[in-house]
């Protein structure tokens, strides 16, 4: 079944095609369903290629290669290509997207403990300093982006100053004094930003109820401890009363300040914007009466102030509630 070629022999191909089309004719079927190429009997010098009875193929370098064996060369290839589609697919899919806010599936779980900000946690306990590149574990919502928050201000703004150029022109217009309309800041944050600023009132609400369930509760079980036929179930009832009431109490009021904070950064960056766009087109004359830095105190004190003043601007109606109430269970 071998064929060796000489060492001085001639390797050019033959002139003749027909000589050619003889030497690498398929054979017949050996009965494994292969075809020999070359007959067994010629022994052609031209690439002859056999089947063994151990499925192996000979050539005529005498180099043996089992047809049942894998390619060490392909698998290895198979198995380090970062660039097919399905691997591709599959890093893409394992790559974990950073969570934002507003936009990322949360459970209400994970919202009522935040949750969501543990992986920050743990990676500022991991390292000595946060860097800036590290907040990008949690993106800022859309709500809390500089050009929604300015693109917000600036629509009630607008409004704001039509509305007083109207009624500059129907006064000119009329002999009648008409009440003078002046462009309000205050209003403009209050319609802007007011709706997360009330829901936060209310969560302040049910925490200062919760405070006043403990002093009742404490009365019960003062009138429990001392009555030796009452029941243990107004016993258990009234500790997990406890219990329940200082937990809503915890979340509302911690909720309670997230949300204001929130409500006061947005306030706080919508000032910045406007009065740096407001100083960029002041005239040449108005410059000489605002120096640069009262500008400057425009936009870090003041502005900082109005973050502040979100804080504690509920007080306003919720300490009257609780002087009231306070005097209600003292009478």
């Amino acid at each position: 079944m071998d064929t060796h070629l000489e060492e001085d022999e001639d390797l050019s191909c033959p002139s003749d095609e027909s000589q050619l089309d003889a030497d690498l004719s398929i054979g017949p079927d050996d009965g494994n369903g292969y075809g020999l190429m070359n007959n067994p009997s010629n022994n052609s010098n031209y690439g002859s290629v056999g089947l063994g009875d151990h499925n192996e193929i000979e050539l005529d370098t005498n180099v043996k290669l089992n047809t049942t064996e894998e390619t060490p060369l392909l698998s290895d290839i198979n198995k380090h290509m970062p660039c097919s589609r399905d691997n591709h697919q599959n890093q893409s899919q394992s790559q974990q997207q950073p969570f934002t806010l507003e936009t990322s599936h949360l459970n209400f779980f994970s919202s009522l403990t935040f949750q969501w900000f543990a992986p920050l946690l743990k990676l500022g306990n991991s390292k000595e300093q946060l860097d800036p590149e590290d907040l990008e574990l949690l993106p800022l919502p859309p709500s809390c982006q500089t050009k929604n928050v300015s693109k917000a201000f600036e629509f009630y703004w607008n409004n704001e100053t039509e509305t007083y150029k109207r009624n500059s022109i129907s006064n000119s217009n009329s002999n009648s004094k008409k009440h003078k309309f002046t462009p309000s800041v205050a209003r403009c944050l209050a319609r802007a930003y007011g709706a997360e600023f009330l829901r936060a009132g209310i969560l302040k609400l049910i925490h200062d109820m919760c405070v006043f369930v403990g002093p009742i509760v404490l009365n019960g079980l003062i009138l429990f401890l001392r009555d030796p036929k009452a029941p243990l179930r107004t016993g258990l009832l009234l500790t997990a009363s406890v219990t329940v009431s200082q937990t809503i109490m915890s979340f509302c009021l911690r909720h309670y300040f997230f949300k204001c904070y929130m409500v006061g950064l947005r306030m706080r960056t919508a000032m910045v914007v406007q009065v740096y766009k407001k100083a960029l087109v002041l005239s040449s004359a108005e410059r000489q009466r605002r120096t640069t830095g009262e500008i400057i105190n425009f936009m870090t004190v003041d502005a900082q102030r109005i973050q502040e003043l979100t804080n504690y601007l509920h007080a306003i109606w919720y300490s009257i509630i609780q002087i009231f109430l306070s005097i209600y269970f003292l009478w």
